[in-house]
């Protein structure tokens, strides 16, 4: 009786913390503007539904807006623009922008790369090779002309 019971309280703990886990019981929210990319059949955690991305984040302040140029693979050079507008929708000077790559199923970074400033105010350009198919987090860390640093998170699911 008392090890079914322990098996009982081990099984309610687990459900409690998988539900705690950002994430686990949902998927990424697409952020108003990124498609269904149509013909993928999965969410941000490799589940059956629709995929989706979260190529929109903000904090109030700043605003950023992350556009693959192109259908987003495995296997070969990636080029995004990271559009950063304040909260009136102009262009932010920033003085860098670097993104940290992960795969949070991997659990461990996947690169740092830092973005190239364009000629438009407030579009930055960075490159990713994605060397397998997944889940993937972008954080965009924004280090503003007054040097205060924010960070924006994307997600990706690359087929």
């Amino acid at each position: 009786m008392v090890e079914s019971s322990n098996r009982f309280v081990m099984a309610l703990m687990t459900l409690a913390l998988a539900m705690a886990t950002p994430g686990w019981s949902a998927p990424v929210q697409d952020g108003g503007t990124a498609g269904d990319h149509s013909g993928h059949d999965m969410d941000h955690m490799g589940r059956s539904g629709k995929m989706m991305h979260r190529l929109e984040a903000g904090d109030g302040n700043l605003h950023g807006k992350l556009e693959p140029q192109g259908e987003l693979a495995t296997g070969q050079k990636q080029k995004l623009l990271l559009r950063l507008t304040d909260e009136h929708g102009k262009p932010v000077r920033a003085k860098s922008v670097k993104f940290v790559w992960s795969m949070p199923s991997m659990g461990h970074d996947m690169g740092t790369k830092y973005a190239l400033p364009q000629k438009e105010a407030g579009v930055w350009r960075v490159n990713y090779n994605f060397p397998m198919a997944g889940h993937y987090r972008a954080e965009a860390i924004v280090k503003l002309s007054d040097d205060s640093q924010r960070t924006l998170v994307f997600e990706l699911m690359i087929p």
